[in-house]
């Protein structure tokens, strides 16, 4: 197999790149960077260049190109984005999506093969115990991106204004507009950074594992990645019924309290159905069974 150079713009943080590079590392050489430090790179042209898309308008030098669709466009105007990878790129050897509603989207017409690559949780979540902390062991706990762009203030301003009969942990960095607006409040209880096994242990500890996931482009194509942890760790969870959470609860049969918008409101019903953690979602099964090894493997 050839030497794999996983391209993304280094802006973010992207789990799938340390899965890509345990995956592959036993059978060939992988590196990652940015576009830059691959066009670098002596030899570049016997390297797979797998590209984490992006926008890469000019031809890349490589023995095979991959295009990784993780996530569509975000921000402002995404279809004309969109539009313009699809129109304005030269075209891969293979391209890859998280799914079928991704692929749907971009729609491509050419005669590229396609491979679809979940997303998938770390192998260790299966061995996570729940945290001893007794500040971090509540009735709700929430773990993501806290944002105005994601109207999270307003799931907060749910959950202040109906009495939920409990308190929630906030695992993460909130936006520092909602920080201040929401760290008087008692019952909201910040933790601030800390590690991913960490947050998973005060997953464990809670009574309810909360999912709130936006509903506009291009969340409404993509996996929540907590949701999937929380399925892994078998833990209850309560979410709001945006398309995304409830593709995947229907995937695995996932019992799990759905509400709406905001999640949370006036008599909230629970469902109290014991949940089985999902197995077969960490990153090396997802891999290993999207075909990618094979696919690579037939190309030198």
């Amino acid at each position: 197999m050839r030497d794999i150079f996983i391209i993304h713009p280094g802006k973010a943080n992207y789990p799938e790149v340390s899965a890509y590079k345990d995956f592959f590392s036993g059978s060939c050489t992988v590196l990652d960077g940015t576009l830059s430090d691959f066009m670098s790179l002596e030899g570049r042209q016997d390297w797979v260049a797998w590209c984490i898309m992006g926008f890469y308008p000019a031809k890349i030098d490589a023995s095979v190109v991959i295009h990784d669709y993780r996530s569509l466009s975000v921000g402002a105007f995404v279809a004309a984005k969109d539009y313009i990878k699809k129109k304005f790129q030269p075209k891969p050897d293979l391209r890859i999506f998280q799914n079928e509603a991704m692929s749907s989207v971009m729609s491509f017409s050419d005669d590229v093969e396609t491979l679809y690559l979940p997303m998938g949780v770390p192998s260790f979540i299966y061995n996570i115990e729940a945290t001893n902390n007794p500040l971090h062991k509540q009735k709700f706990c929430y773990i993501g991106e806290m944002s105005r762009e994601r109207n999270f203030d307003k799931v907060l301003d749910a959950f202040v204004n109906n009495d939920q009969g409990g308190s929630i942990v906030l695992v993460g960095s909130p936006q520092k507009e909602i920080y201040e607006k929401y760290r008087h409040f008692p019952q909201l209880i910040f933790t601030g950074r800390v590690s991913q096994k960490e947050a998973l242990s005060i997953v464990k500890a809670c009574a309810f594992s909360v999912c709130y996931f936006p509903w506009h482009r291009p969340h409404k194509f993509q996996a929540p990645t907590k949701l999937l942890e929380y399925m892994a760790l078998g833990v209850s969870v309560i979410c709001n019924d945006a398309p995304s959470n409830l593709r995947e609860l229907e995937k695995f049969s996932y019992p799990a309290t759905v509400s709406g918008d905001y999640v949370f409101g006036n008599n909230l019903s629970f469902d109290l159905t014991p949940p089985s953690a999902v197995k077969g979602i960490s990153w090396r099964d997802v891999i290993g069974g999207s075909g990618i090894y094979d696919a690579l493997s037939v190309r030198g």
